[in-house]
Order: structure tokens, then sequence, then C-alpha cells
């Protein structure tokens, strides 16, 4: 797979009535080099790691298996919502015409395949709702593929640190980060003394890195998130877009770092508001709610020991093997119907 280009750097899919924007990130070379693979190891069954490997569909197809799409997100829900976000006129435009694409792409698939692995209930909902013609779908979750040894609780971290982690050149990432620098560090920092915003992950752009404030931090790409993470007093994801489940949030609960986030930044995970992590979708709220996680320790110190608890026992490598395990096993089931 060669390396992902943003959407505007390369426009030649727009001249193909087939094409997508995610033509453009593999390797032509890579088809050829599957089809050997394939003839010398002859699996019993192939999955595609997500809608981009869909050009190697026809190869894999040729070998008479079933075929399965591990599909992160509801792609098509996902191109639409951020279409929503964009201000500027031939954005709205380019953004919009990979939304439409995505749909025919992913409906020609989802259907194409023979099982869909979908990252939640809720996705897997959503894609039968929007494709009706969609292959069965199995739900295999998103997983840690280890669990930190347990952490300190929130109460026992000196410093106050917000820590947002996150790929900021995919867009609602970046939304939600210039919603952070704007509004929500300076309506807390008067009530929390000394608290500082960390903006941790890769592709941050110059009006991030560039930014005057003292008390926000942008690292670019960390290798190891843990010392953030075990340093970390809060995580707000105010998400007004996305698909597919926050791997970030999974992290987050498992080193007992406080969550505030919306119902967009949860969704699909099987969490409980005041439980396991906050849930706000007025971002107006924001504040107020964040001051009095730093203040009522033992909340946050409950609520965070909750949220560890969760992880250990729904989103380990020991719930992945499970959900696989079943999956394939659906997969291997159907070897004699294969589309």
């Amino acid at each position: 797979m060669g390396p992902r280009r943003p959407v505007g750097s390369d426009t030649a899919w727009v001249r193909d009535p087939a094409g997508h924007p995610s033509d453009s990130w593999l390797d032509p070379s890579a088809a050829a080099d599957l089809r050997v693979w394939l003839d010398a190891f002859g699996p019993d069954a192939i999955v595609l790691a997500g809608l981009s490997t869909s050009p190697y569909l026809e190869v894999a197809r040729e070998h008479g298996v079933p075929v399965v799409l591990d599909h992160q997100n509801v792609e098509a829900d996902l191109a639409e919502e951020i279409a929503a976000l964009e201000d500027t006129a031939p954005r709205v435009m380019m953004r919009r015409l990979v939304a439409q694409r995505t749909v025919v792409r992913e409906s020609s698939v989802v259907a194409a395949v023979n099982r869909v692995w979908a990252v939640s209930p809720r996705d897997g909902q959503r894609l039968t709702e929007r494709y009706p013609i969609s292959a069965p779908v199995d739900v295999v979750p998103n997983v840690l593929d280890e669990l930190p040894p347990e952490p300190r609780p929130p109460s026992q971290r000196p410093t106050p640190l917000v820590l947002y982690p996150a790929a900021f050149g995919f867009a609602p990432n970046l939304d939600a980060a210039r919603w952070l620098v704007r509004q929500f560090l300076p309506a807390v920092k008067p009530s929390i003394p000394g608290a500082t915003l960390v903006l941790a992950g890769s592709d941050p752009p110059v009006e991030l890195t560039e930014h005057q404030d003292r008390a926000v931090s942008v690292t670019g790409s960390i290798p190891d998130m843990s010392a953030l993470f075990g340093a970390a007093t809060m995580m707000p994801v105010p998400l007004r877009a996305g698909s597919g489940t926050r791997i970030k949030i999974l992290e987050a609960l498992a080193h007992r770092v406080p969550v505030i986030t919306t119902a967009k930044g949860c969704a699909g995970l099987d969490v409980e508001d005041g439980i396991h992590l906050m849930v706000e979708d007025d971002l107006d709220r924001w504040a107020q709610k964040a001051i009095a996680l730093h203040r009522y320790t033992s909340t946050s110190d409950q609520m965070t020991a909750d949220g560890r608890r969760l992880v250990e026992q729904m989103y380990s490598l020991d719930a992945l093997v499970s959900a696989v395990a079943h999956g394939l096993g659906q997969c291997l089931s159907s070897r004699g119907s294969t589309n």
C-alpha cells in the first residue's frame, strides 16, 4: 500500500466515473503480487482490510474462497459528515463528490463479498439499513493490543493535563482540535490553574503548531503515548463527525483517564454516560463538567475504575479472538456459496 494523500492532492479519480480518491493510495503492482501470494498459500478465506483495499477484490474472488470485508467505518456516512464540516465552496463541492463516489463504491463492495465485519452492532445495523443487498454482517470490535499496567487514579496525578490524541490530517479531528484551542481551554483555565492542552498526533497544521498560547502543546507523532496517557487528567473528544469506534477512548479508559465526549465520539462503544465516561452534546456545558471532574476526584476515580474494567472485559485481545473466531466460522461455513 502506498502513502495516503489528503483529498484534493490527487484528482485523477474525478475524471473516472467509477473513480474514488482511495484508488491512488495503492501500489498498482500490489494486485499482481497478491495473485502470486494467493496461488502460493491457497488460503481458505481472504480478509480485505477496509474499503480502500477494494481494488484487490477482483483478484481475491478469482480463488473461489470466501472473501470478508473488514470494515472500519460506514464510509458513506463518514464522507457525508465530513462534507458538512467544510466551509468553502470548492472544498464542499469536492467533499460532496467524494461522498457520492463512496456510496457507489461501498454499496458494490459490501454486496460482492461473502461477509462484512463491522466494529460495533451500531455500525452493522447501519450498514444493513443503508445497503439492503449487503452480505451478512458480523461484529468484530476494535480492541487494544495490550492493556497498560494498572495506572494511577486521576486524583493522584499532580498536574492538570488535557490530552487530545489524533491524526490531525483527518478533518473531524482538526475540527475538534480547533474548538479545544479556541473555546474549551480558555473556558477552563481560570478554574483549573496550570491546565495545559496537549495535541498529540500526526499531521498537525501550521495553525496548531504556531499557536501562541503557552498552555497549548502540539507534539506531532509520538511512537509511545503511554506516558502522556499516564499523566493526563482528562481527555475531551468533541467530535461532530465520525463512524466506527474511537480507539483513543479505549486507550484513555485503559489508562484511567476521565473522558468527556459527544454521543458521536463514543458511538458504537458499549459505554454508559456517568458510569464509564461523560457524554454531552451541548459543548457549552463542557467547561463546567471538566471543572467538576478536576474538583471532585472521587467521582473521576470511580468512573475511570469502571472504564478500565470495561476495557478489560470487552475490548481486550481475548474479546477480539472470540469475535474473529466466530466471524471466520461464519465465513467458512458459507464456502460453498461464494458470490
